[in-house]
């Protein structure tokens, strides 16, 4: 009889095989026809994996051993009955799903059973496809159920690690901007010493009194857009001292997708800011110093100058605005421009190039200056970007020349 009552069971139940792995049932009854009639018809569709008990005690020493997902228990049982198992597990705090599956149609024993916080009950009397069809889906049910509060729960867990050990301090308030939550690094950062002291306030409050009208703006904008909206903010401690932030700040939606708040998250860069002001005066320092060395200097990338020194434009004639229109040789003389050429058909057919070279220039105002360039590229045997050091030599040449012609006449 069991085994034709199972073979029409699954003739007219279709099999439903899903990609979780199966759900692992302990059935309590004292009844053992029931029990394997109960496991065949529950297993033909593929998702269950039942382990039988025929009493309270044995499910309770089998459940210290195996992990379950779902308990199926008969209400009357020798010994302690089905409300008893139930009551003994919510004691202790055990919350896996509990289905009453009894012969028993007593309403006040299902109304019991709920209020003890059972998750289903059900008749094991009546038509066999139409019992173990709603079985299996109350099954199905209960244990989604908890599987989907154990991953929110495990969600929630997760964020709030995040949000208390986030080193960037994080603000959460209400859409009016009250503070309702935060971490240990904005009390920190705050300088308060409890969350007390800081929920309730307005989170306009730790704002420096110059940038609220514009924090407010951007609040406005990060709730209507639903974007991110990050700036730069003067920000207040408990005690008044004021200090630079990047804040970043977002609308978050309940579960119906409503705004109800934004999250804000704060980070401290007064060393950021320190170190760009000691760039900054570090650059204008360096800057000041080959401004006004004796020696031009200028900077040519791919064969034009893209910086000249003062003194490089005093040497050359030429303002900056128009240095940036020629290259190196281009202010070369006359006579000196066949020499060069050759120069640079050599460079270009061995890839030497030489590591200073004297030439006369014509400066803009006409006259001639005879100058000594010196050469370096800026990144190893890469000559793409290269500087080059000017000094004006005309005086010495014009000494060399005069010596020179004094050793001819005499």
């Amino acid at each position: 009889m069991i085994t034709q009552l199972t073979v029409e069971f699954s003739k007219a139940t279709t099999v439903d095989i899903s990609k979780e792995a199966p759900i692992r049932v302990l059935h309590v009854d004292d009844e053992p026809c029931f029990l394997k009639t109960a496991k065949q018809c529950l297993e033909v569709q593929g998702h269950f994996r039942i382990d039988t008990a025929s009493s309270v005690d044995e499910a309770m020493e089998k459940m210290k051993k195996e992990k379950y997902d779902v308990v199926i228990c008969d209400y009357q049982m020798p010994g302690k009955d089905g409300l008893e198992f139930l009551k003994k597990l919510r004691a202790k705090g055990d919350s896996i799903p509990f289905v009453m599956f009894t012969g028993r149609g007593r309403e006040e024993v299902a109304i019991e059973a709920l209020n003890l916080g059972a998750d289903g009950y059900f008749n094991k009397i009546g038509n066999p496809e139409t019992v173990y069809c709603e079985l299996a889906h109350g099954i199905r049910q209960s244990v989604e159920r908890k599987r989907a509060e154990v991953r929110a729960w495990q969600e929630e867990e997760r964020l709030r690690a995040i949000f208390a050990s986030s080193p960037d301090a994080i603000i959460v308030s209400d859409l009016s901007g009250k503070i309702v939550d935060c971490n240990e690094a904005a009390l920190k950062l705050t300088g308060v010493s409890s969350k007390k002291e800081i929920v309730g306030k307005n989170c306009l409050e730790l704002t420096a009194e110059k940038d609220r009208d514009r924090t407010l703006k951007n609040l406005e904008r990060a709730f209507q857009q639903g974007t991110t909206v990050r700036a730069e903010y003067t920000l207040l401690k408990e005690d008044g001292e004021e200090y630079p932030a990047e804040v970043s700040a977002s609308s978050f939606c309940d579960s119906l997708n409503n705004p109800v708040g934004f999250a804000i998250v704060i980070r401290d860069i007064t060393e950021r800011k320190q170190m760009e002001k000691r760039l900054i005066e570090s650059e204008e320092r360096y800057r000041s110093i080959v401004e006004n060395i004796h020696d031009g200097l200028a900077i040519i990338e791919d064969g034009k100058t893209v910086y000249a020194n003062n003194r490089m434009c005093e040497i050359l004639g030429y303002p900056k605005s128009e240095l940036v229109e020629f290259s190196g040789f281009d202010f070369a003389a006359p006579e000196e421009r066949e020499r060069l050429q050759r120069i640079q058909a050599d460079i270009e057919r061995t890839g030497v190039r030489p590591e200073e070279l004297e030439f006369w220039i014509v400066r803009k105002d006409g006259t001639k200056r005879c100058i000594q360039n010196k050469y370096s590229a800026i990144r190893k045997d890469d000559w793409s970007t290269r500087i080059v050091v000017t000094t004006d030599i005309t005086e010495r040449k014009k000494a060399e020349m005069h010596i020179a012609r004094a050793l001819i006449s005499w």
